[in-house]
């Protein structure tokens, strides 16, 4: 077993994956209709169904257009050239990572 550090340069992701997020606007659609169907009929019940399917409506655009416009004006730092192993310094570890409490 070697005693030397495995460098990977692997892309971590800060999101869900997309189809969590198109699971999401089916379970909204879904309950929006089974609520038309199920409540639909009266004139107050088809206002207060209007009210909530525009709540859900806005619960699925909001989070939708923040990320369109966070994807648009992301900008990525330039990644530094890698260097050998042998060039990086002994405490090349960020100071956050150092002082991480050990789990028990």
């Amino acid at each position: 077993m070697s005693k030397e550090r495995v460098y990977h340069n692997r892309y971590v992701s800060d999101g869900l994956h997309p189809y969590v997020y198109r699971a999401m606007i089916g379970l909204v659609v879904w309950y929006a209709l089974s609520a038309w169907a199920g409540f639909g009929g009266g004139s107050y019940a088809n206002y207060l169904l209007v009210v909530m399917t525009g709540f859900l409506i806005i619960s699925v655009a909001l989070p939708a257009i923040a990320g369109r416009l966070w994807l648009r004006h992301h900008h990525r730092e330039p990644q530094p050239p890698a260097t050998s192993r042998t060039e990086s310094p002994a405490n090349s570890i960020p100071e956050r990572v150092a002082w991480m409490p050990r789990r028990r």
